[in-house]
């Protein structure tokens, strides 16, 4: 389903072993990782650390969010990638992140530094 070739890939492909090693890096290291899981019938941004890393799967918690991920026949790149930090404001900055490319289309970004939008100043209810 995914085409590595295109040129908006910028990470590495890397193997599943890599991938796991980073995610119990973060996990012994108690890292607040940024979070971005796009699926098909949505999206979802958060951060939070890694509690646990067992039998394919990712489990996240944070302060507002608990999140676990199948990530067993995920393929995963790790390198640069893209975000505005301050949307619609620039500048773009670039961090290092894994991603995980499901079978069923969905796709998982993971990065130290990448923090959840916040809701602007337009979008809060008024009180």
């Amino acid at each position: 389903m995914w085409d590595f070739n295109q040129p908006y890939f910028e990470g590495q492909l890397i193997a599943a072993d890599q991938a796991w090693w980073r995610f119990d890096d973060w996990m012994a290291g108690g890292k607040q990782i940024g979070v971005w899981f796009a699926g098909k019938s949505g999206s979802v941004r958060t951060a939070g650390m890694v509690q646990g890393v067992r039998n394919g799967c990712v489990q996240l918690r944070g302060q507002s969010a608990h999140a676990a991920f199948n990530l067993r026949e995920a393929q995963f790149t790790y390198g640069p990638f893209q975000v505005f930090p301050r949307w619609p404001m620039g500048p773009m900055v670039e961090l290092m992140a894994l991603q995980a490319f499901l079978a069923n289309g969905d796709w998982l970004v993971l990065a130290e530094g990448l923090k959840p939008e916040g809701l602007s100043p337009l979008a809060l209810p008024a009180s």
